[in-house]
């Protein structure tokens, strides 16, 4: 089995980066809405281990058509939901393995932006797979 890695630091040599943990929020500190442009992701070495040999308390690999582990970016203007963008870290075999940009645009004046996650690989607890992601690089529009 590959031993994978978190890349980084990423393309523009940053030092630092955001662990997610589905489900999970931020927001801007002084209440303001602003256009988040973009935002770079990845998926934790942890993530990825499961994601692509499943572990002993039974998540499975996420290899084979139909498999998925899909995040959701959901926009928030105060209490208005202005969209949601969505991105695969597993999907019909094809694992994410690097930082990926994500076009945050089409969420239009947000101030706060929250994270959510669903997989093909579910209990009755939910998805099986540790629901973490990397992201860096928040291209945001003042």
């Amino acid at each position: 089995t590959p031993d994978y890695q978190l890349s980084v630091p990423v393309s523009n040599g940053s030092a630092n980066f955001a662990v997610v943990y589905c489900d999970a929020s931020v927001s801007f500190a002084d209440g303001k809405a602003r256009t988040i442009k973009s935002m770079d992701v990845s998926p934790t070495t942890y993530q990825l281990g499961v994601t692509k040999n499943g572990d002993t308390s039974g998540a499975k690999p996420l290899t084979e058509e139909g498999d998925f582990l899909t995040v959701f970016i959901t926009g928030y203007n105060g209490e208005d939901e202005t969209g949601t963008v969505t991105f695969d870290l597993a999907k019909d075999g094809d694992i994410l393995t690097t930082w990926k940009k994500i076009d945050l645009s089409k969420l239009g004046d947000v101030t706060s932006i929250s994270f959510t996650m669903d997989g093909s690989d579910k209990s009755s607890w939910g998805v099986k797979q540790p629901k973490y992601f990397a992201f860096d690089n928040v291209a945001v529009k003042f």
